[in-house]
């Protein structure tokens, strides 16, 4: 994760002269939001989660008693967008997503004296994902420390322990972000990689 990150914020680190100067972007409001923003975030229940937690429970219900999911764990879905706004109607740019999911099966073996079943502790299972697609962002309104917004991006990822590729998306209807010019708190409501909530920082420049 921390590889990836620090490609992804170096690419940002050097694009940022291009965009130093550039002008903000008016909005229907008659505020003025930035052209460029980073925004870095947490989410939860991801589409890689869901299929974690599926596995689990039909691994368990398949096999009859002969095995049990002890452990449905993941590390959260960790995201760094970055964002351009063409104009005030619609922003495009990139998402680069990564989730590390565990899950443990707990084999059958035998019964107590009490004829209670009994398991012997299995091996964790880690899978990790990491997605990267192009994003549209479609804005609402925007005022100066209030502002709402839909998302919608699609692309690749890949089980960097296993090699699979795999397509990749993140649709989000309801997105709000808060603070000032420069530094916002948001969140959104959605589906895909980056989670169905999901929470962050967002630096406008």
């Amino acid at each position: 994760m921390k590889r990836i990150l620090s490609i992804f914020t170096a690419l940002v680190i050097a694009a940022l002269p291009a965009f130093a100067g550039s002008d903000g972007v008016e909005t229907k409001s008659g505020s003025v939001r930035p052209k460029n923003e980073v925004s870095v975030s947490y989410g939860t229940l991801s589409i890689p989660h869901f299929a974690n937690i599926l596995g689990g429970v039909f691994g368990t219900a398949f096999t009859g008693g002969l095995a049990k999911v002890d452990k449905i764990a993941t590390s959260g879905a960790i995201g760094i967008d970055y964002m351009n706004y063409l104009n005030s109607h619609i922003a495009v740019g990139g998402s680069i997503v990564e989730e590390c999911l565990t899950l443990t099966f707990d084999s059958y073996n035998g019964k107590d004296e009490d004829g209670n079943a009994t398991y012997k502790d299995g091996e964790d299972q880690h899978n990790n994902y990491v997605t990267i697609m192009p994003v549209a962002k479609l804005p609402w309104f925007y005022y100066d420390h209030f502002s709402m917004y839909s998302k919608a991006g699609a692309g690749v990822c890949v089980g960097t322990n296993t090699g699979d590729v795999t397509f990749g998306m993140q649709l989000s209807p309801i997105g709000l972000d808060f603070g000032g010019k420069a530094f916002r708190g948001f969140a959104e409501i959605g589906f895909g990689m980056q989670g169905f909530l999901l929470a962050g920082l967002r630096w406008g420049f």
